[in-house]
Parts: C-alpha cells; structure tokens; sequence
C-alpha cells in the first residue's frame, strides 16, 4: 500500500482555528491595543481625582482661613466680627479679604463700628506658619470708620477701653495671631461722625455755639501710610489683632479732626476725645504700635489752635480727669476756647470824673 507524498494543506476551518487561538498572531496586536487604551484610562481618572481634590482642599482652605480669621478677631477685639470671603492665591503669593465687619461695643445703635471692603495681603502660604507672621505690604481697600455718640460717650472710647490689656488668649488651642507689617497701606477711607446733638447742646455755656448741628457728618479721609508695625524698641514680637485694629482706629479719627467738612466747634470735641482714646490706648497696648500711636498725639497737639491744643495737653498729662469725667473735660477745653473766641467788653469805668476847673471872675 502506497501513501501519497504531497503534504496537505490545512482546511480553512482549521486556519480560523488557528489564527482565533490564543496566543495567536491576529491576537496579538489586539491585545497590545486594549492595554494602551487602560493605562490612558487610568491616567486620565487620576488626573480627574487630583484635579477635583485641588479643588475641594482649595475651597476648604479658603474656609478655614476666614474661620481662623472671624474666630481671632472676635476674641481678641471683644466684639462680634463677620467676615464675607477669603481668597488664598496657591501660586501667586497673596491672601485677600472680602467684607471684613467690626462689631459695636454694647449701647450704641448701629451694628457695625468699623467696616473693611477689601484687605489684599502680600504673604505666601508657607509664611502663615510663621509666629510672629512676617507680611511685606498690607492694603486696607475702602475701610469706613463710624464715631457715634451717646450722652457724653464716644463708641470708639468704649471700644478701646473694653479691650484686655495683654497677650490674647488661645483660640482653639492655637496661639494668638501676631503680624509684622512693613507697609501697612490705607486707601478710600471714611469716616461718619454721629454727634449728640442734644447732650451737646446742654454744655453750660457752649451749647448755643453748637447750634444747627447735622444729625451725620461725611468724612472723606486722605490715604495713610504706616511703616513697620509690629516692632516696637527694637524688639520683633509682632502686633496683634487688637493693637492693628485699635492703631487703625485712632489714626483714622485723628485724620477726622482736621477735616474742613466738620464745624470747628466739633472738631474741637473731636480732637479732645482722640487725644483720651490715644493715651487711653497708649497705656493698654504693647509698645509694638506705642510708636505709632505717639505720632497721633503730637500731630494733634499741633494743628489745633492754642486754646484747644493746650485743653488736648491738659488731657494727655492727665489722661486720668478725661477717663472720669470725659463731658467735664470737653466742656472745660471747649468752653475755654469759645470764651478766647468772644473776649468780653472792657468794664465801665467806676470812679467819679474829676469836676471841672471853676472859672475865674472877671
């Protein structure tokens, strides 16, 4: 029996068999594909998680330094604060703040004492870690100031008598927030002066000179500089919260004082109740913005005429009358000034003219 030598050739079932195989040539190149295809999938949920974790640890940043920021403020001011927005730039290098409210001290009818509209601060993320923090440049945007009165009581002396004298305590077991500031920059300030009419008016013999008094007063305030505060008699500790505030404060109502859109028998009651705040604070706060607020003093005792300047003397030598018996003390300096301004008439002469010579006779 013979057997035929011509190989065969494999029948086409047999061909898809093998080229359907695994481990086959046409499934090869497919497989090579699909792996691609899952290393570029993960790739791209990988991106997607890191995009979307950025975004919530940004937004949660942001919360917590508006927290951290409101939670401060109010412990270390004594008020309540409100902040609306915090913005912390991760690449740029800046911190801003939106809104910022400082509250009343309690018996006064407005909400707010002081309002901030924008505060942009020049300082990296890293260097919040810093104690004290170490900001080059802070710019206070559109900061408006309400001086109200009461009777005889200035709400911004109230606030600053209020404050604790010494270190603020910790808040959330972390430390007080201190700040070196080397430019501290304010711009579009403001200042509303609400005056007692009434209980200005009742001053022993200056009340007719306050006549026709507005019920509000408008102050447009010149932008203010400060250099390097929070060292003080070359120490470097740093100024808290309460010590920026309360130098904010008293320079903008300083600056109020010499305001042309004030009467002058007003910017003489003004200027009175500064000068008491300024030593008040003086002697309350740290000497990391005595500096400053020693600059407030001499420039009022300067630009006030005499009559007033020595009554604003007379209070920062003896700041204890003023805290007393504030009303006394402005109605003293006040009614001083008021009576070199209207001098009274020289008296009659009392004694008897001499009679005339008789006339000789003739």
């Amino acid at each position: 029996m013979t057997t035929d030598p011509t190989p065969t050739s494999p029948s086409p079932a047999n061909r898809t068999s093998d080229s359907t195989a695994p481990g086959g040539a046409a499934d090869r190149p497919h497989r090579g594909g699909g792996a691609k295809r899952v290393v570029k999938w993960i790739f791209l949920i990988i991106l997607l998680v890191l995009i979307i974790g950025g975004v919530a640890l940004y937004m949660n940043l942001n919360g917590i330094v508006r927290s951290t920021v409101e939670k401060q403020s109010a412990s270390s001011l004594q008020v309540p604060t409100k902040l609306e927005s915090a913005n912390v730039s991760l690449f740029g290098g800046n911190l801003s703040l939106r809104n910022f409210h400082v509250g009343q001290p309690q018996g006064f009818a407005a909400a707010d004492m002081m309002s901030l509209g924008g505060v942009d601060v020049d300082v990296k993320i890293s260097e919040l870690r810093q104690d004290p923090v170490r900001v080059r440049q802070i710019t206070i945007r559109d900061p408006k100031l309400l001086i109200e009165m009461k009777g005889r009581d200035f709400n911004i002396k109230k606030f600053i008598d209020q404050l604790p004298p010494g270190e603020d305590k910790p808040v959330d077991d972390k430390p007080p927030m201190k700040l070196i500031i080397n430019d501290l920059q304010v711009q579009g300030a403001q200042v509303i002066f609400r005056p007692d009419v009434a209980a200005l008016s009742s001053l022993p013999g200056i009340g007719e000179q306050l006549k026709g008094m507005k019920q509000e007063y408008a102050l447009t305030i010149p932008p203010l500089a400060m250099q390097n505060v929070g060292t003080g008699e070359g120490n470097q500790n740093g100024a808290q919260i309460k010590e920026i505030v309360s130098l904010l404060v008293t320079q903008l109502a300083a600056k109020a004082t010499e305001s042309e859109q004030l009467p002058p028998e007003l910017r003489q009651v003004l200027s009175m109740n500064v000068a008491d705040i300024t030593n008040l604070a003086k002697q309350k706060l740290g000497e990391e913005v005595n500096k400053q607020l020693g600059k407030v003093s001499e420039d009022l005792q300067k630009k006030l005429p005499g009559g007033a300047g020595q009554a604003v003397e007379g209070i920062l030598k003896d700041p204890g009358a003023a805290v007393k018996d504030p009303g006394k003390a402005i109605q003293q300096g006040l009614g001083g000034l008021i009576n070199k301004k209207s001098p009274t008439p020289a008296p009659a002469p009392t004694t008897t003219p001499a009679p005339a010579p008789a006339t000789p006779p003739k």
